[in-house]
């Protein structure tokens, strides 16, 4: 991951209006949706769209995040399309293995691109338990940046609620297997319909540092700003720090 990212906000790929206000955000990256926020009659124009979306996404210093379709046809016109937008990352939904971003690392391969030096990164999007288990492998791919969570999806592939309870392990081993291998994790041990409860996103958030994620997928502006300050060090620790400091160079 080319930087650090806390808040990754999600906007549907055929909403000017809701991309505009995602872009001025506080989020440090936005993930223009194609998959589950865009009706099936409004995908072409979603991804038609992209380039005007990342050039929004530029002009306000985004990190700026792509999810592509998980349908074999439309995910290869998603990722041609997002390459040519020239996308920071393209986050892949559906992974339970290697073999599931075979296609799209091949895609971003053999695509041309005329005005990029740097090839889109791949967020691989675990939703299921098979997915979970396989999180190391998926982690050591050269291409893949990041790991993600996708609660309620996992949660369904379960067949029970998306509680903490169950939230708990795969957090923590999407935050193992990333920093095993260097990369990106964002995972929240908290349902997305839970996103307006403030303290409860907060002490989700605070969890999920303590497990070795670096951030948290957000579905709403309200999300943002307490997962970005659950991410910054408190003010007595970052003064223990520089003091280590300051003893090593005397």
């Amino acid at each position: 991951m080319s930087q650090m990212l806390r808040s990754l906000l999600f906007v549907p790929g055929d909403n000017p209006d809701q991309i505009c206000k995602a872009a001025r955000s506080a989020a440090d990256a936005v993930i223009i949706d194609l998959e589950d926020a865009v009706a099936a009659e409004a995908k072409n124009d979603a991804r038609d769209a992209l380039g005007e979306s990342v050039e929004l996404l530029r002009e306000n210093a985004k990190y700026a995040i792509v999810r592509i379709n998980a349908d074999g046809a439309m995910r290869k016109r998603d990722v041609v399309a997002a390459i040519e937008a020239n996308f920071d990352a393209i986050m892949v939904p559906k992974v339970e293995s290697d073999a599931d971003l075979a296609e799209v690392g091949y895609l971003i391969a053999h695509q041309k691109r005329s005005n990029r030096q740097v090839s889109p990164s791949l967020i691989a999007l675990i939703e299921s338990a098979r997915g979970v288990l396989s999180a190391a492998k998926i982690a050591d791919l050269p291409r893949v940046s990041a790991l993600a969570l996708g609660i309620e999806d996992f949660a369904q592939s379960m067949g029970v609620k998306p509680e903490p309870a169950l939230l708990d392990l795969p957090v923590r081993m999407l935050g193992l297997a990333a920093n095993a291998t260097g990369k990106a994790a964002y995972a929240l041990p908290l349902s997305i319909a839970s996103f307006r409860d403030i303290e409860g996103t907060r002490a989700a958030a605070l969890t999920a540092l303590g497990y070795g994620c670096h951030g948290a997928l957000c579905i709403h502006p309200l999300q943002v700003e307490t997962v970005n300050a659950a991410y910054v060090p408190a003010t007595e620790d970052v003064a223990k720090a520089r003091a280590v400091i300051f003893a090593w160079q005397e």
